[in-house]
């Protein structure tokens, strides 16, 4: 198989099973979609998940088969569909980050005694108590992300998970505080 073979060419050696046109789909392919989901999510790690997950569900699922014209454009539209969802999760996780951070602040109460708890402390503790009902790796998250201020990347990084996982995690997490704090 030749990188000189055309779409057309290429999309019937993946439908007729030929792994060689799956490489040369992907060397041909990969940095105009790299640099697409790179330009969207603004972000050149997080753009080469997506290119690889895509990639791997592409075959994987076998998706070349609901292909009838253009290769490439199905590429193309694709990975901007999936950058778009990420998106719009990481816009989401912003809401609720936001949401949990407001109902979060401290009361205006004056308390007589400086040895008094506050509603702040008494919600600390609650969160802490409800992290240790969460499983281990989303009370982690939640604890690096949120109460020692890592980044995501950071966090993902540390427990050896992908960013995306992170975010699930948070999300999951902050949605969990929200329904038993309230």
């Amino acid at each position: 198989m030749h990188t000189d073979v055309n779409d057309d060419l290429l999309l019937q050696e993946l439908k007729s099973g030929d792994t060689k046109a799956y490489k040369t789909m992907y060397l041909r392919f990969e940095k105009l979609l790299l640099f697409e989901a790179s330009r969207l999510l603004g972000d050149v790690e997080e753009a080469k998940d997506v290119i690889q997950e895509f990639f791997i569900d592409f075959f994987e699922k076998k998706r070349y088969n609901n292909i009838h014209t253009n290769l490439k454009g199905y590429l193309y539209i694709s990975i901007r569909y999936n950058c778009m969802l990420i998106l719009k999760r990481q816009k989401s996780l912003q809401k609720s980050q936001q949401e949990y951070y407001s109902s979060q602040e401290e009361p205006t109460v004056h308390l007589e005694e400086e040895n008094e708890p506050t509603v702040r402390d008494y919600i600390d503790n609650k969160v802490n108590e409800l992290l240790k009902f969460m499983p281990a790796q989303r009370s982690k998250a939640f604890q690096l992300y949120v109460l020692q201020g890592m980044k995501r990347k950071e966090v993902a990084s540390i427990m050896g998970l992908s960013d995306n996982t992170v975010k699930t995690h948070l999300a999951t997490a902050i949605k969990t505080l929200r329904e038993k704090l309230s």
